[in-house]
């Protein structure tokens, strides 16, 4: 299948990396809508493959399917552990960021607004842990790399807006007028999130071939035509 050979990472008999589209659900949503998992089972004629790490049909980059029960099962685990693999994101996001920090705040579902909020951890808020770092800084934005220190739904896009630096191109946590104004110069539609690296460091022996290997993918090209206009102007 023609749009898996072009975006495939890496591969081997128990897991398969891809670098995900935008604008592609990763798994199925009961829509009818088509998936990657739909993709990924009808390419590898496998009706049992699972996704790991499940990434908003808006992001792109890494995503991680297991091939077989066994697999899975150690998979989720040691997508559960953060010192197990490390989740490195590019994003960029409004306002100048001039130095390293990390946003420690619970996060919990609102339910009444169908999106994830900032909550204390006694009105239901889980643990939720971003680490940041600029990469580039620009006059109206930062390109930062994100690491994740917990796995809670939407939280770079919450704890972003939380500290008031929102992913651009963001139509949920994000800013209205930054949205609106790269969009009109870049075409910029969705929002500006990108799983850039895995780097593995397993406990389970099974996996421990992947100790001390990072998958990398760059960013989509409409990504890369930003950031390297924004550098140069």
């Amino acid at each position: 299948m023609k749009i898996l050979d072009e975006i495939i990472v890496y591969q081997d008999d128990n897991l398969l990396i891809l670098n995900k589209p935008s604008l592609l659900l990763s798994q199925r949503d009961g829509t009818g809508e088509v998936s990657l998992e739909d993709y990924v089972e009808e390419y590898l004629g496998n009706k049992n493959v699972k996704l790991i790490n499940r990434l908003d049909k808006d992001t792109t980059g890494l995503i991680v399917f297991g091939k077989n029960e066994k697999t899975i099962k150690a998979m989720n685990e040691i997508f559960s552990d953060h010192d197990q693999v490390e989740k490195i994101y590019l994003v960029l996001v409004s306002g100048q960021v001039l130095e390293e920090g990390s946003v420690n705040a619970p996060i919990r579902k609102n339910f009444q607004k169908h999106k994830m909020v900032v909550a204390p951890e006694k009105s239901g808020g889980k643990k939720a842990l971003t680490l940041y770092k600029p990469i580039e800084v620009f006059d109206d934005s930062s390109l930062l790399e994100i690491t994740l220190k917990t796995g809670r739904t939407h939280q770079i896009r919450v704890h972003m807006s939380y500290i008031r630096h929102h992913v651009i191109g963001d139509y949920k946590y994000g800013d209205f007028k930054i949205n609106n104004k790269y969009k009109n110069e870049f075409g910029l539609s969705t929002q500006f999130l990108h799983s850039y690296s895995l780097k593995f460091n397993c406990q389970n022996k099974q996996f421990s071939y992947l100790n001390g290997k990072t998958f990398v993918c760059d960013l989509p090209k409409n990504f890369y035509e930003i950031i390297k206009t924004k550098k140069t102007s």
